[in-house]
């Protein structure tokens, strides 16, 4: 089985790689506890400075994997709420709150939970084609994982409203103007630019980092 999270080192920098492309890398449990235990070691490691999350493929991430949360007529529902507490919100504070920066590189689509391990990162880096997607009032929900933190913090409260209200994707180019992205680059230089700013804030000592907020 193709592990669903890949990981690399290159000098200080360490990057996480979602890598479920035939599902435009759909979370699962899998991937969404193997990516806050890789996250959590990276962050915990002397010799790491920065941490990149990017994706393979053409999407950054759709979100869950909503295959996996069908239930049977007649069987017993699932508790989403343990699902939020257990595995995404402590991913998204480990990605948010970590003592090192995590830059996202973000091509194609990130919808839902993945929306918000984009936009969790301290520095976002986004393709020309991507596009980011408050998916949940699709499907009856309000944005998780910190969506109702992180948007209207980065984009304000009514651009935030209007879009989880609406799920109508959010472009490169309006997601720069509205703050919820650091810079716009083609798609064939997206990794190069992550990796290059990753590399820059690797080199920032703690006390480097703590003048710069």
């Amino acid at each position: 089985m193709t592990d669903p999270i890949r990981r690399r080192s290159t000098g200080r920098v360490v990057a996480l790689t979602l890598a479920r492309p035939d599902k435009l890398n759909a979370l699962d449990a899998e991937m969404v506890v193997g990516l806050r235990r890789m996250v959590d070691a990276a962050m915990q490691d002397p010799h790491v400075g920065a941490i990149v999350l990017d994706a393979e493929g053409r999407a950054f991430c759709a979100g869950q994997d909503l295959s996996l949360r069908y239930v049977p007529p007649g069987a017993s529902p699932l508790d989403l709420g343990a699902s939020l507490e257990e595995a995404y919100n402590p991913l998204v504070r480990s990605i948010r709150y970590g003592p090192k920066p995590v830059v996202s590189a973000v091509q194609g689509v990130a919808a839902g939970a993945g929306a918000s391990l984009a936009m969790a990162a301290d520095v976002v880096i986004a393709a020309t084609d991507a596009r980011f997607v408050e998916a949940f009032s699709r499907v009856g929900l309000m944005p998780d994982g910190g969506g109702t933190w992180l948007l209207p913090h980065a984009a304000g409260r009514a651009r935030a409203l209007a879009a989880a209200l609406l799920g109508s994707a959010i472009d490169a180019a309006t997601a720069k103007a509205w703050g919820l992205v650091w810079e716009v680059v083609p798609a064939a230089a997206l990794g190069t630019v992550a990796m290059a700013v990753a590399e820059r804030l690797a080199t920032f000592g703690p006390n480097d980092l703590t003048e710069m907020t």
